[in-house]
């Protein structure tokens, strides 16, 4: 059998397995790398968020503290009052300065530079607590800053003005490219500082996400968000935007441990595929693979009267082709088949193909076929399918068919079961014989075993004929008087030349088969021509029976 890489590119179990060598554990491997730099990054993503909330935290502390005091003297504006807003804006970074101002936005009292001017202030005044606008243009001061304020006495509010640059300083530092933050604003919707670029979806997305409960989520196409808020002060909330890990980008930063893996899937998959290579290219894959695909086809070689010439049965020989050509040949395959226990399946498969072909009025009613058994493979499932095949096939019984057991070492183990069925088989009117017999080490071990009814001289004595000094040629004498002394049926094999012929009928051999009288034939063709040849011998005794009459 031809040895090829085309047979294992054909086996999808090779080729599947190859790709999960290939793909799974490079999949896993990519899967898990994502994975870990993905909570990495969510770890570096909630340190970050924490750390920039707890700092604004802590100056909020100090700014409210700050604002609680003005509101003690809130009652008057005097140069005292100016004098520990300086102080208070020189001991808070970040703070630009303070201010009182009325129900009406006015301010009262400042230690701004200019005094003069309205505020735009987003709560009432009875609202208690402190509380945070967004970032904005203040005019009355010319910054961009945002203004903290709580309730004074007397229906003021008590302000302060943070500076936008220094909020933007209090922002955590050391994100990566492409990330950012923003301190935001959750009441008023508004973001007081931000880190980074953002858009405007990023920022509607941020409005829209904070107050949700989720701690982080997508935002648009591949940009995730998470945010905190503060249990301190409700209305201050951090949010960081993040481009997740990708596969391309953890792989990058492991190409050495990358590069390795490959490597490994590599050989993984390449040893599998050798080892397929080797395991679908063995006879004994190839088998299971022509069974399954239905590649073994019978042939038929006829058993012909050397004294008539007429036929009188036929081997049936087992032929393996794909695709129009030969895969291997029966001294190949059988002793395959044998081995691999798939002989009986292999039999059985050809036996009924036969049998279904030649079934309803073909065969002759003296007509056999010979079936090949391996004696090993005789069993009670042997026995119980040949006598189903005969009840299924009426046009068969036990006169039209014959078993050749093949001289192979019959295990001990076997021996008594193989005597049984076949003593069974017997019974039943079922005729045994020896196969290519002389060619094995058991020959004679059979005629105890098997008491057999029929004895096939292998070709390699036939073709001895033609050398009569050599030892095949006096074997052939001597398995000829052996059998004739057993009063067996003789049938020689291979016979191919008229001198072959002439030596065998000398010695009252009768049977043979072979090229000189027929080579074997495809099932279709043998069915004709046991048909045509039928019906050529009974014109011939018709003729005889007619001569016989018309001479008396």
């Amino acid at each position: 059998m031809k040895v090829t890489w085309l047979n294992t590119l054909r086996d999808w179990l090779s080729i599947a397995v190859a790709l999960a060598l290939l793909l799974i554990p490079f999949s896993s491997y990519s899967l898990m790398v994502l994975a870990v730099d993905h909570q990495q990054k969510q770890t570096q993503v909630a340190e970050l968020t924490e750390e920039t909330l707890s700092n604004f935290e802590i100056v909020l502390d100090h700014l409210n503290g700050a604002l609680i005091n003005l509101k003690i003297a809130s009652d008057h504006c005097d140069a005292e009052t100016r004098n520990l807003m300086h102080r208070l804006s020189y001991d808070l970074p970040g703070v630009e300065a303070f201010a009182m101002v009325n129900q009406f936005n006015e301010v009262r009292c400042t230690n701004w530079l200019r005094n003069l001017g309205n505020l735009s202030l987003d709560l009432p005044l009875q609202h208690s607590g402190l509380h945070l606008s967004g970032e904005e243009y203040i005019g009355l001061v010319g910054k961009t800053g945002v203004l903290a304020y709580r309730p004074g006495s007397e229906n003021t509010l008590i302000v302060s003005l943070i500076s936008s640059t220094y909020l933007r300083q209090a922002l955590a530092q050391n994100i990566p490219i492409g990330d950012s933050i923003v301190l935001f604003n959750s009441f008023a919707r508004k973001h007081i500082a931000m880190n980074g670029l953002l858009n405007s979806g990023e920022i509607a997305q941020l409005e829209q996400g904070l107050g949700q409960g989720d701690p982080e989520f997508d935002v648009i196409e591949r940009r995730s968000l998470m945010t905190q808020t503060s249990l301190q002060y409700p209305s201050v909330s951090v949010g960081y935007f993040y481009n997740p890990p990708s596969y391309l980008s953890a792989l990058q930063q492991r190409l050495p441990e990358v590069s390795l893996f490959i490597a490994l899937s590599l050989l993984a998959a390449w040893g599998w595929l050798a080892y397929r290579h080797n395991k679908v290219n063995s006879i004994e894959y190839q088998i299971q693979v022509g069974l399954r695909q239905h590649e073994f086809e019978p042939e038929l070689q006829p058993i012909v009267d050397m004294e008539t010439g007429q036929w009188v049965g036929a081997e049936m020989l087992a032929r393996w082709r794909r695709a129009g050509r030969t895969v291997a040949y029966p001294d190949e395959f059988i002793p395959a088949a044998e081995a691999s226990r798939r002989i009986k399946t292999l039999t059985r498969v050809l036996t009924e193909r036969v049998f279904k072909s030649l079934d309803g009025g073909t065969l002759p009613d003296d007509f056999y076929i010979s079936i090949n058994l391996s004696p090993n493979h005789v069993d009670e499932r042997t026995e119980s399918a040949i006598v189903a095949l005969a009840e299924q096939y009426p046009a068969f019984n036990t006169n039209n068919i014959r078993f050749e057991i093949t001289e192979h070492g019959l295990q001990e183990t076997g021996r008594r079961r193989f005597q049984d069925v076949v003593s069974r088989l017997k019974q039943q009117g079922f005729l045994f014989g020896l196969d290519d017999f002389g060619t094995g080490q058991s020959g004679l071990e059979y005629f105890s075993n098997l008491s057999p009814d029929f004895l096939k001289i292998d070709r390699r004595f036939v073709n001895a004929i033609d050398s009569p000094e050599s030892i095949d040629f006096q074997l052939l004498k001597t398995i000829v008087q052996l059998a004739q002394s057993l009063n067996l049926i003789i049938i020689a094999e291979g016979v191919e030349t008229e001198q072959e012929r002439d030596w065998l009928q000398q010695q009252g051999i009768r049977f043979a088969q072979g090229w000189y009288y027929e080579k074997a034939l495809p099932l279709p063709i043998f069915r004709q021509r046991l048909k045509d040849a039928s019906m050529q011998f009974q014109t011939r005794s018709d003729d005889l029976v007619d001569a016989v009459t018309e001479h008396s």
